[in-house]
């Protein structure tokens, strides 16, 4: 059920950093805000269940990851174009040294995007964890790793045409 979610979820948040949906983009708009409510409501069902609070407080833990999903988006883009770009020049014919010459400002940019999104990230569990008990926050910081785990594997999965199975 949960990669099942997720992979409903999956278009809308990869959509969330373009300027704006086409027209003729089911997944925009509306649709939009609705898969990113749904996934919403899943972190903080999870986070109720596994963590035992209550659902205020699982709802504002909920709103800030939203918040750092939204803080990311663009700095992901960024990293995936500097990725690209990278790709490009290593797969290209100019000399090494050419290479190394453009690939050198790109990568120490990618290096300051990852810190970034590093200390984001950081940062987000420091506000959240402030007000947890230690057990909870060793619940939360498995649950958080669980979810991105089959996060990715749903990624995947789309990626490759295959069927989402639920755990």
């Amino acid at each position: 059920m949960f990669r099942s979610l997720l992979i409903l979820t999956l278009p809308a948040l990869m959509l969330t950093a373009q300027a704006g949906p086409p027209p003729d983009n089911p997944w925009g708009g509306a649709r939009k805000e609705q898969i990113i409510a749904r996934l919403h409501k899943m972190r903080a069902d999870k986070l109720q269940q596994l963590l035992g609070l209550p659902a205020d407080k699982a709802n504002t833990i909920a709103d800030r990851w939203a918040q750092l999903d939204q803080d990311s988006m663009e700095p992901r883009m960024r990293m995936r174009q500097i990725h690209e770009q990278v790709n490009s020049i290593l797969m290209g014919p100019l000399p090494e040294d050419e290479k190394n010459a453009k690939i050198k400002p790109l990568v120490e940019q990618f290096t300051t995007l990852r810190q970034q999104q590093q200390d984001r990230k950081k940062q987000f569990e420091e506000d959240v964890c402030v007000s947890l008990t230690p057990a909870q926050h060793a619940r939360f910081i498995m649950v958080t790793e669980q979810i991105q785990h089959d996060l990715m594997e749903a990624i995947r999965d789309l990626r490759k045409g295959q069927p989402v199975t639920t755990p």
